[in-house]
C-alpha cells in the first residue's frame, strides 16, 4: 500500500494567504504566484527588488523530521559544496530553525520554507550525449559532498527507495514486465544491494529536476526538489538519474554509459556497484510506473503532473524487460570503467 503522503491531495493554500504567512515568518513581500508540485504547495514570490524566491508548504503528512532532513541537506551542501547550482535556504525571523510550523485557515500544520529560486528550463526532450556525462558528474559532486552528512530521518522508509519495489507494485496489475523486474531483484538485487555502503543521496534525478540554460543547454543551471532524499547505496543515485533516459531507443544505452563515465569520473564507483545499474534502472521504471498509476487511480488531482514521466518510464521498461539484465550489469560495468 503506498504512503498517503502519495496518494492523499493536500489541503488547498490559496495566493493570498501563501502571501500574508511567509510576510509574517519570513518577513517578505512581493508579487506570487503558484508553482507545479508532485504533493507541496509550491509558489514563486518575486521580491520588490527583483529577486525571486520559492515558497515551499509541505504535504499536512510530512513529519518535521523530513521536512528538516531536507532543509538540513541543503544547509550541509551550501557549507560543502557552495559552488553546486542548488537552492539556498532563507531563514524565518525567528531563526531557531530552516523551517517554520504554520497552519493556513482551518486546515491542518505544515511546513514552511523558502529558498532561492533557480533559472532556467527542465531538462525535458532530447539532450546531447556530452550533456549526460555532465549531469553524472554533477550528481556525483552532489553525492561527494553529502557523503558525511547525517540525520536522525534519512533512514526512513519511503515508497520511491528502489528497494521497496516488490512492497509499491503490490496494489497495481502485476503485468509481465514488472513482474520480469522483480524477479531479477529478488534473483541478482536484493543481496548485493544490502552488501553495498551506503550515504544520504538526492534519489530524485528526474529531467523535471534539472534546470538547463535554454535553447543551447551548454549549461546545468540547477537542480531541485531534495523530498525523496534516503539513505541508500550511490548506485541506486545513478540508476535512478539514468532511467529517464532508457526511453530513446536509439541511443538510450550510449547516453547511460556517459552519465556514468561523468559519475563515475568525479566519485568513482566499484565494478559491484555498476554491475546493479541495469536492474536498478529497470525497477526505478518499474516503480514509476507502479507509483504514479496507483496514486492516480486513487484520485489525486494533480494526474497531469503524476503521469508526466509514466509514458517514458512505461517505454523503458518496455525494452528493459527484453534484457538478461545480470549480463547487461556485467556488460555495463565493463563499458563503464574500460573507458
Amino acid at each position: 500500500m503506498l504512503d498517503p503522503i502519495l496518494v492523499e491531495p493536500a489541503a488547498h493554500i490559496g495566493v493570498s494567504e501563501a502571501a500574508a504567512l511567509v510576510r509574517e515568518h519570513f518577513g517578505l513581500a512581493g508579487v506570487i504566484h503558484p508553482l507545479a508540485g508532485e504533493r507541496d504547495a509550491n509558489f514563486c514570490l518575486r521580491l520588490h527588488h527583483g529577486e525571486r524566491v520559492v515558497v515551499k508548504f509541505a504535504h499536512p503528512l510530512e513529519p518535521y523530521d523530513v521536512s528538516d532532513l531536507q532543509s538540513r541537506a541543503l544547509l550541509h551542501l551550501e557549507r560543502t559544496a557552495p559552488d553546486l547550482p542548488l537552492p539556498r535556504m532563507r531563514w524565518p525571523l525567528a531563526g531557531v530553525a530552516p523551517q517554520v510550523t504554520v497552519t493556513p485557515g482551518a486546515g491542518p500544520p505544515r511546513q514552511l520554507r523558502v529558498y532561492s529560486y533557480l533559472s532556467g528550463t527542465p531538462a525535458v526532450g532530447p539532450v546531447e550525449t556530452s550533456f549526460q556525462w555532465r549531469l553524472g558528474k554533477l550528481a556525483a559532486h552532489i553525492d561527494r559532498a553529502l557523503g558525511d552528512f547525517a540525520h536522525a530521518a534519512d533512514g526512513r522508509s519511503i515508497d520511491w527507495d528502489l528497494r521497496r519495489l516488490p512492497e509499491a507494485c503490490e496494489p497495481v496489475e502485476r503485468t509481465p514486465e514488472i513482474a520480469h523486474v522483480v524477479d531479477a531483484y529478488d534473483r541478482i538485487g536484493r543481496a548485493a544491494l544490502a552488501a553495498l555502503p551506503d550515504q544520504v543521496v538526492h534519489n530524485d534525478l528526474n529531467p523535471h529536476n534539472v534546470l538547463v540554460d535554454n535553447p543551447a543547454r551548454s549549461r546545468i543551471t540547477g537542480i531541485l526538489d531534495f523530498g525523496d532524499l534516503v539513505r541508500a547505496p550511490r548506485a541506486i543515485e545513478l540508476a535512478t538519474a539514468a532511467a529517464y533516459q532508457i526511453h530513446d531507443r536509439t541511443r538510450g544505452w550510449q547516453d547511460v554509459t556517459a552519465m556514468a563515465r561523468g559519475y563515475h569520473a568525479a566519485y568513482p564507483l566499484s565494478r559491484d556497484e555498476l554491475r546493479l545499474v541495469p536492474v536498478l534502472i529497470a525497477m526505478r521504471a518499474a516503480l514509476s510506473v507502479a507509483i504514479n498509476r496507483d496514486a492516480v487511480r486513487a484520485g489525486r488531482d494533480n494526474s497531469d503532473y503524476l503521469m508526466r514521466n509514466v509514458t517514458r518510464a512505461a517505454s523503458a521498461l518496455e525494452t528493459l524487460a527484453r534484457l538478461d539484465l545480470e549480463r547487461a550489469g556485467d556488460e555495463f560495468a565493463e563499458a563503464v570503467i574500460a573507458r
